[in-house]
């Protein structure tokens, strides 16, 4: 089992995954074969975009084109049975975007421990900057994995950032397969969390 979440955590790591459009055709693919057509209308992705990334993901051994159309190779399959429980709860775009942003990881991650300060982020978090951690904070309490308070009873105006519980959800996901590649208490309490 340790194998196969080290494994896992690798995959993911992949340069493969700094796309966007990866995760979400793998996803799709999970539920069986598809035509090229049936790919772009799902995905919403203009068919020269997403020849380009079909193709890398042949390439890297993802997936598997055909008469068929496209099917999930053992790697892709491995994938998407690690991503599964998450998008059950998560929109596979917002997934795409915090797997691919190391940043945004690292944010999820930080804010397991409680919440944190915009100045606390990035004293916990060496070599992220002021405006690289403002637009990634952004994003994701625009995907709703990180909800923002304003404390205006403080001069200056203090942003004080908490996780969601979906949040909650993706971060000890994150921290147990992708940042870890070992099993956390706090992914299992957020997962039956989920399963009530």
């Amino acid at each position: 089992m340790l194998m196969w979440m080290l494994a896992a955590s690798s995959e993911l790591e992949s340069p493969v995954f700094r796309c966007k459009w990866s995760l979400p055709v793998i996803i799709v693919l999970a539920s069986g074969p598809r035509r090229f057509s049936e790919l772009s209308r799902s995905l919403g992705a203009s068919p020269k975009t997403l020849a380009k990334k079909l193709e890398m993901l042949v390439l890297h051994g993802y997936i598997k084109s055909g008469g068929y159309g496209y099917v999930l190779a053992e790697r892709g399959e491995t994938v998407a049975e690690i991503v599964r429980p998450l998008t059950r709860h998560i929109d596979v775009k917002a997934l795409a975007d915090v797997i691919k942003c190391k940043w945004s990881r690292e944010i999820l991650v930080l804010l397991l421990k409680g919440p944190c300060y915009s100045s606390e982020v990035v004293a916990a978090l060496p070599g992220i900057s002021w405006k690289v951690a403002s637009e990634r904070l952004r994003k994701l309490v625009g995907h709703g994995l990180v909800s923002r308070f304003v404390e205006a009873s403080e001069s200056p105006v203090r942003i004080r950032y908490d996780l969601t519980v979906r949040g909650k959800l993706l971060a000890s996901w994150l921290k147990t397969y992708v940042m870890a590649g070992r099993p956390s208490s706090e992914y299992k309490a957020a997962q039956s969390y989920y399963s009530v």
